[in-house]
């Protein structure tokens, strides 16, 4: 039998020797066969197994004393350890009670509290859509208004057209279209289908019918109302920008190769075949052509630039007059010149005299008799010049003051 060192006290192990009984590897049955060979007599065996016994139930009766003695010593503290985790039970039920009484407290509170507040926020979220609704429905109406109304200013049948009033409204239809995020309601696509984008572009092909007809005409009525309607709309700057450039590009078809000198060539050729007179005084030569070809370039420089000093003269006199928020002192070639970055006039006339001038060298450097021929009568080339240009230039629009930038442009 084993006896756990945790029963047995230092004191008994000193006194009855009980270290090979403590041993952890004692074996209590090979300890019963080595008593029992040992060469003592029957009468020592007996003597030494009976006072072993005698100790263990010692030690027994000791250990069950001290193990009462002990009960007894702490059944105080014991039963003060019981009745400390019986008023633990009791706290902790009171705490569960009030932890209880707290949440039923939350939850009315936020009955009483978070619902409120979610339904105010429903009836905010109603409100704004119903505001949305009613913006929407506001700028419907405004835009069928709007629309009546260039019905009426533009009617497809009948009546004088007002393009200048109309303009002002197509752009209060755009700027309304824009700002109110009108697309995909099916009265305002179906109106801007059939009634709002036809008209503009009526509005705008009449504009610059009344433009480029004035232009060819000298009318300046006519190129003031074309002026008033790209103003109107928004899109002067671009419309000028686009004549001017058409102008130029026209100008630029009419003068290049015209002085080539095998176009000369050609063209001395051909009158020279088509020529009758026996004796061959309806001949030419090629400075008869060249001088030709010149004027011919004069002239339509001179039209083209005509054309353009129209242009810039009304551009220079017209201001808005029917939109109130339009600067007094602001003129339409104010507001054009700042979007092209010059005056009209010199604009045109800088692209035209580059293009004469490269002509004239160009045909300079290719052919010398050309050059023999404009050298040797170069005051012919500027009276060529003067007479024809001075209309224009005498204009004093847009920088250009006198022929002398012209003439300077050749001589180089």
């Amino acid at each position: 039998m084993a006896v756990g060192s945790d029963i047995v006290t230092p004191e008994l192990v000193g006194k009855h020797q009980f270290d090979e009984l403590l041993d952890p590897s004692f074996d209590a049955t090979h300890y019963a066969h080595e008593l029992v060979r040992s060469r003592d007599t029957m009468e020592l065996k007996a003597d030494k197994i009976s006072s072993i016994m005698t100790d263990l139930s010692a030690t027994s009766s000791s250990l069950d004393a001290r193990m009462r003695a002990t009960v007894l010593g702490t059944h105080e503290q014991i039963l003060e350890q019981v009745l400390g985790v019986a008023s633990v039970d009791v706290t902790l039920e009171q705490v569960e009670d009030q932890v209880r009484e707290i949440k039923q407290y939350m939850h009315a509170l936020r009955t009483k509290i978070r619902v409120p507040y979610e339904q105010a926020l429903e009836y905010t979220r109603q409100a704004r859509n119903l505001q949305l609704a009613t913006r929407h429905v506001r700028a419907t109406s405004k835009f069928m208004q709007l629309v009546r109304r260039l019905a009426v200013q533009i009617p497809e049948s009948g009546g004088r057209p007002d393009y200048a009033l109309a303009a002002l409204t197509l752009v209060d239809i755009e700027r309304l279209v824009d700002t109110s995020d009108l697309c995909g309601i099916d009265v305002v696509d179906r109106a801007l289908a059939t009634e709002v984008t036809p008209r503009r572009q009526q509005t705008a092909n009449e504009a610059n019918e009344m433009l480029v007809g004035g232009m060819r005409r000298q009318h300046q009525s006519d190129v003031g109302s074309g002026l008033q309607i790209l103003f109107n709309l928004g899109i002067i700057s671009n419309a000028v920008d686009t004549r001017i450039q058409a102008s130029i590009a026209a100008l630029h078809t009419i003068i290049t190769g015209r002085i080539d000198p095998r176009a000369l060539h050609i063209g001395v050729r051909e009158h020279n075949a088509r020529a009758t007179a026996i004796d061959g005084r309806d001949m030419v030569g090629i400075d008869t052509i060249l001088w030709t070809r010149l004027e011919d370039m004069i002239d339509a420089v001179l039209a083209s630039g005509l054309e353009v000093r129209v242009l810039e003269r009304v551009l220079q006199r017209k201001r808005d007059v029917l939109r109130v928020d339009a600067r007094v002192d602001a003129s339409y070639l104010d507001l054009v010149a700042s979007k092209l970055g010059d005056r009209v006039l010199a604009l045109w006339w800088t692209k035209v005299v580059d293009t004469i001038a490269r002509e004239i060298h160009a045909s300079c450097d290719e052919s010398s008799v050309v050059r023999q021929i404009l050298t040797n009568n170069y005051p012919r080339l500027v009276q060529l010049f003067l007479p024809r240009l001075e209309p224009l230039l005498a204009a004093r629009l847009g920088g250009v003051t006198s022929v002398r930038d012209l003439q300077s442009s050749v001589a180089s």
